[in-house]
């Protein structure tokens, strides 16, 4: 701010005639700084714990990193001055509760709700203007704001926008297609749980210095169309949850993406319910260690290729195809699984896959299986494990529950698994480890059934169709 400005504020407050010199301040302050307006509508019935009173609105600025010199035309024919050294003028009290338009003139450089204060009492922005750093937590929980601005708010040079606009239930829609956001690198919640947000326009966003994408759009259950073709992803790490629940989503378009950096899927597009598709066959995963619930309860999903990935880093697979009801086919075969030790209902209610090709897999480090193939009835005669190394597992409670092997595989899967099967089941918990469901596979007399009762000596806890 310059000289000129200084000047009038400091004449304003000294003269005691602040009042007639506002409407010179905050026209100085636009002509000299060339901001806008920034104006928004609030409701002071809007109460909640935490926030003022009924008839108070306390604008929510930063106590420490913000910079303020702006004038405030309250809604109610007053007015007021705020600067850095009188931030307690950011709270007015009106004569009476109701509906007011508040319009800031001049620097306002930080915003943040975070979830606090008077959050639920915001319920329109019709002007962005010359609002500057509302980035991490800015609009955190103004559960009653929806944005009729047309123009954009300028997020230049902010660093973290997570939970931007966390929790802004009322949202419905926002022009963002502009924003530059080449300095962003985390980007954690910043839409979460928008759930009347129809559409938002971020084509043309440079997310290349992005990080963390954790939950970005997670639960933005009316969201219907999502242009992120041409995002540049390549520095990001984490993308667990990032579009997890977004049901109403059609189509996403993640063909080109580079996530070659990435360490976390997990729960990527989980309840993504309406997806048909989804392009990630020349996905780079090899440094992903948690793929666990990436596309679960993808009930739509009829095709998936993830025939190519390279998965010799994945640590957590557990529920990763969970419910997805409507894949017929998944070729995994190729995949390295040797890190991993969690493979829990992995595939849960994959009832129309018919071929699943894991024989080769080498699970020696797994400890959990408990209801991997649990309900995959199409399955029925199609798995194999008879040359999985379990000699690391605990729990395979429900593990074929609702399926079976053949009779000549459930034989070579008893044979081989008596002598990996060696040692008792860790004592506790009683009711989850030392449990093995075989679904409805039956073995032969002989060797097949001295290996069975092998097991059960041992301490194991067997479930499957009989003997034939």
């Amino acid at each position: 701010m310059n000289f000129k400005i200084r000047f009038i504020l400091i004449l304003a407050l000294g003269l005691g005639t602040i009042h007639s010199s506002l409407a010179q301040i905050g026209s100085m302050l636009r002509n000299e700084e060339g901001l806008a307006e920034f104006v928004s509508t609030w409701n002071t019935n809007n109460t909640s714990a935490g926030s003022t009173t009924n008839n108070v609105v306390q604008l929510p600025l930063l106590t420490t990193g913000g910079n303020y010199a702006f004038t405030v035309d309250w809604g109610d024919g007053t007015n007021g001055v705020v600067t850095n050294s009188t931030l307690a003028n950011a709270t007015h009290t009106y004569a009476s509760p109701g509906i007011y338009t508040i319009i800031i003139n001049g620097i306002i450089d930080g915003w943040q709700f975070n979830d606090t204060g008077d959050k639920l009492k915001i319920t329109d922005v019709s002007q962005w203007g010359g609002l500057r750093g509302a980035g991490n937590g800015a609009f955190h929980g103004c559960a009653n704001l929806d944005v009729s601005a047309i123009d954009e708010m300028d997020v230049s040079g902010i660093t973290d926008f997570s939970n931007q606009f966390r929790r802004c239930n009322s949202l419905t829609s926002m022009i963002v297609s502009d924003w530059d956001l080449s300095a962003g690198t985390n980007f954690t919640n910043q839409f979460n749980f928008c759930s009347s947000l129809t559409s938002l326009d971020v084509s043309n966003w440079d997310l290349s210095a992005g990080t963390n994408f954790t939950n970005q759009f997670g639960s933005c259950s009316s969201l219907t169309s999502l242009d992120v073709s041409n995002w540049d992803l390549s520095a990001g790490t984490n993308f667990s949850d990032q579009f997890n629940s977004c049901s109403s989503l059609t189509a996403l378009d993640v063909s080109s993406w580079d996530v070659s950096s990435a360490t976390n899927m997990s729960n990527q597009f989980s309840g993504c319910s309406t997806l048909t598709t989804l392009d990630v066959s020349n996905w780079d995963v090899s440094s992903v260690q948690a793929f666990n619930g990436q596309f679960s309860r993808c009930t739509n999903l009829t095709t998936l290729d993830v025939s190519a990935w390279n998965t010799a880093s994945a640590i957590w697979t557990y529920q990763m195809f969970f419910e997805c009801t409507s894949l017929a086919s998944l070729d995994v075969s190729g995949w390295d699984m040797a890190t991993v030790v969690n493979m829990t209902r992995m595939f849960d209610d994959c009832s129309s896959l018919t071929t699943l090709d894991v024989s080769n897999w080498d699970v020696g480090d797994c400890r959990t299986f408990n209801a991997m193939f649990l309900d995959c009835s199409g399955l029925q005669g199609q798995l194999d494990v008879s040359n999985w190394d379990v000699s690391s597992a605990q729990n395979m409670r429900q593990f074929m529950d609702g399926t079976g092997m053949t009779n000549a595989v459930y034989n070579a899967t008893l044979i081989n698994w008596s002598t990996l099967l060696s040692t008792p089941p860790p004592p506790t918990p009683s009711t989850t480890f030392g449990f093995v469901h075989f679904g409805n596979s039956q073995y032969s007399a002989g060797a097949p059934a001295t290996a069975r009762a092998t097991i059960i000596t041992t301490g194991w806890t067997l479930t499957d169709g009989g003997q034939l």
